[in-house]
């Protein structure tokens, strides 16, 4: 595969990365194969959108919280090992998904805890991966690879997820799909074996060194901040829409026909991406994207399912271009000198704001989508993404600044 990597552009990441690079990839398939459809499931059974909403709350709170603990495992392991963790939780779940399918209403809120842990472990591991694993030279490249992958993935798996359910009466078809996501996450738990365990500089957590760079330290408050307003928006989006085509349709087959329409514009996208971005156009980048998907936003006015999914294949295309440069902003700023040894920490404090910018989103959905109509609430949403970008303007001067005294150290 990594010859094949590098003919298309994308070779000299590294073994270690590509092998990380396979858990994700394995990662990205069971959890599509459950979580576009875990949603449209409790909306199908319950009959509105609350259930689903509350599901996402709880996600979301429940992963905050459990990155204080990934951290330290990983301190006194690997950063493997809470990604195995991660992945083990998410098997929890689809054990009580089949034992609770009859009520599966009820089971909701045990669900979305095992969820909660499941991505609080794993995505710990995936941010302090890309940072181990890749340097802020070729990030930008990696972060593409995996933005192909991820496309790719979304290309098919919602298609035929919703074309299995469909075909199936009643609720049979769910059955099915979460049976060939429990297959997945046991192949993604042998696949992360063989993730090379990088060890953390030393096995004591920081946080308080770390909660005091984050609140004191030039550009510091700013990129944090910002990480929570990103995550209003980004934390809605990654359901909501769904939910709006399934509403709309109400047909799982049409959300998967939907996916698979935006996943196509995806890899397209993160291509592009790969080819033109770079760390001295990442917020030219942030700046287009994020007033184009404002703009799309006023297509959702119209009635109808049709204009949810050409905004969903907007918003796919162009998100990456969001949000891929704020990660490699923040990589760039924790390998700083002064806080090399508390990367762990800062990936940990990060994930919580996210947590908390998803659940503040969701909550802002549920309480104001009926009152503002779905197309203003996202146009709302998608317009604090101008804050997210300008908190991030301090820090940048500092890894500007940074750069040019090391560049006259040469």
């Amino acid at each position: 595969m990594e010859k094949l990597f590098a003919k298309v552009g994308y070779g000299g990441l590294g073994k270690a990365f590509y092998r990380f690079f396979y858990t994700h990839m394995g990662f990205l398939v069971f959890t599509s194969l459950h979580g576009t459809f875990m949603n449209t499931l409790l909306m199908r059974v319950t009959g509105d959108t609350e259930s689903a909403m509350k599901f996402n709350i709880i996600v979301a709170l429940i992963t905050g919280p459990i990155l204080g603990v990934a951290a330290g495992l990983a301190k006194r392991t690997s950063i493997a090992y809470p990604m195995r963790v991660g992945v083990v939780m998410y098997l929890c779940m689809y054990a009580v998904f089949f034992l609770m399918f009859d009520r599966v209403d009820a089971a909701m809120p045990v669900l979305a805890i095992f969820s909660g842990l499941g991505a609080g472990f794993y995505w710990y591991a995936f941010n302090m991966g890309v940072g181990c694993y890749l340097n802020d030279e070729n990030r930008d490249k990696g972060f593409a690879l995996i933005g192909i992958g991820a496309e790719v993935i979304a290309l098919a798996v919602p298609f035929i997820s919703g074309s299995v359910i469909s075909s199936f009466e009643g609720l049979t078809g769910y059955l099915v799909v979460f049976g060939l996501g429990l297959v997945v996450a046991a192949v993604t738990v042998f696949l992360s074996l063989r993730v090379v365990p990088l060890n953390l500089y030393d096995r004591k957590t920081h946080y308080r060194e770390a909660l005091r760079a984050v609140f004191r330290d030039p550009g510091m408050p700013g990129l944090y901040a910002s990480t929570l307003v990103k995550g209003i928006r980004m934390g809605t989006l990654m359901f909501f829409l769904n939910l709006l085509i399934y509403e709309a349709a109400e047909s799982e087959f049409v959300v998967g026909f939907s996916g698979t329409l935006s996943a196509v514009l995806g890899i397209f996208a993160s291509v592009v991406y790969g080819r033109l971005i770079t760390r001295k156009n990442r917020f030219k980048s942030m700046y287009i994207a994020t007033t184009v998907l404002a703009a799309g936003a006023f297509a959702l006015l119209i009635p109808g399912a049709v204009p949810v999914v050409l905004f969903a294949m907007l918003n796919t295309f162009f998100s990456g271009f969001l949000i891929n440069p704020t990660g490699g902003i923040f990589h760039a700023a924790i390998e700083l000198p002064e806080y090399t040894e508390w990367q762990g920490e800062f990936n940990g404090i990060r994930e919580t704001a996210l947590s908390i910018g998803k659940a503040l989103g969701i909550v802002f959905t549920m309480y104001f989508a009926d009152l503002l109509s779905p197309a203003i609430a996202i146009l709302i949403l998608t317009l604090s993404q101008y804050p997210m970008i300008l908190l991030q303007i301090p820090i940048q001067r500092v890894l500007d600044r940074h750069a040019a005294e090391a560049g006259k150290n040469r």
